[in-house]
Order: structure tokens, then sequence, then C-alpha cells
């Protein structure tokens, strides 16, 4: 019995089960700030990141680089979290959507657990993924367009639930996604000119 693919695969599934639980407090107004004894003094030293937050870094980002599309974060009927729209020339009004996911780093090195339903990649509306990282207040993103995710996800194994899981590292000068063995993701890593390659 491998253990280990075990481990992982609880440990996503507690992930995932976590990134639910914050996205529900958060639509009910329940979330409590957890701070320690000596919070003013670390109060300078961490800031306290959420999907949210990671999200609209990713959002800021795409703005400073691509004057021409207006960003904006996507929604249920959209079936998409953030939302790219040409705002000028021949392509003026051409969407592109895209999924967001967002994990924090509990190592000592940039790594991040992922979950994508296998229902998202059936999603032919879906231009884009994005895989973002933080980790001592930085963000590490993999960015991935729709058809480069359904090949990548050729090569591993879905659990009961038709959910693929990712392991993201930034480790040594390597980036590398871990969960069914070490994959090269050098390409996907922090490549934002994947939008100007979509269009």
């Amino acid at each position: 019995m491998n253990y280990e693919s075990i481990i992982l695969e609880l440990m996503g599934r507690v992930q995932n089960l976590e990134q639910k639980v914050k996205s529900l407090e958060e639509q009910k107004g329940l979330v409590v700030a957890e701070e320690p004894d000596d919070a003013f003094e670390e109060q300078d030293e961490e800031i306290k990141i959420t999907r949210s937050i990671a999200r609209q870094h990713a959002m800021d980002t795409i703005k400073r680089k691509y004057g021409y599309f207006d960003v904006q974060k996507g929604n249920r009927a959209r079936q998409a979290d953030i939302i790219l729209t040409v705002n000028s020339g021949d392509k003026k009004g051409r969407e592109l959507l895209g999924k967001f996911y967002y994990s924090k780093s509990f190592h000592d090195f940039p790594s991040g657990w992922h979950t994508v339903r296998e229902a998202d990649l059936e999603k032919d509306h879906i231009d884009f993924h994005i895989f973002t990282v933080s980790y001592e207040n930085k963000f590490y993103s993999f960015l991935f367009s729709h058809d480069e995710l359904k090949r990548f996800v050729e090569k591993k194994a879905k659990d009961s639930s038709d959910q693929y899981y990712f392991y993201f590292h930034v480790n040594g000068g390597k980036k590398t996604e871990n969960r069914d063995g070490e994959r090269d993701v050098q390409f996907n890593y922090e490549n934002w000119d994947l939008f100007s390659q979509m269009l």
C-alpha cells in the first residue's frame, strides 16, 4: 500500500475543505481574526493573505501588463473567477474567462496544494487557469491555458470525486508539480505572457 499517496490525497482533501469553510465564512461575514497574544508585534511582519487578496494580486498583475484588458472578478453565473475583456482595437469586446486557485505554503519554501474538478476541465468557455501559492507575503503563480491544463492532467490520476490534485513547488531554482511524480513547470511559472498569446 502506498501510504505517501494516501497522505498526499488526504492533505489535498483537508485543504479543499479548509478553503470551502473559509469561503463560506467570508460569504456569511463570520470571519473572526485569530490573533496571537503578541499580535501587535507581529502585525507589521506578516499580512494575512486570503484567496481574495491573492486573486486581486493576479488581477492587478494582468492590469499592469496589459492596458488593453478590463479585468474583473468573475461570478457563478459566468462560472469563472476572473474575466478579462479587451477594451480597444479590432478585438474589442473579446473575453477571456479563467479559474483561479490559491494555496498558502506551510513549508520552508513556496509550495501549495490545489484541486481541479474534472467538470471544470470540461467547460469549454474557460480559457485559462491560474494557480497561486503565497509564501512569506509573496506570490508565486503558475499559468496554464485551458488546453495546456487538459493535456497536463492526462498524466495525472483522478480521485473518486473526479478531482485532480496539484502540488506546486518553487525550490532550489526548480519549478515543479509533484503530486503524481515530479514534472517541470518552469514554462508555466509567472507566464503572464500567456494572455497575449491567446488573442
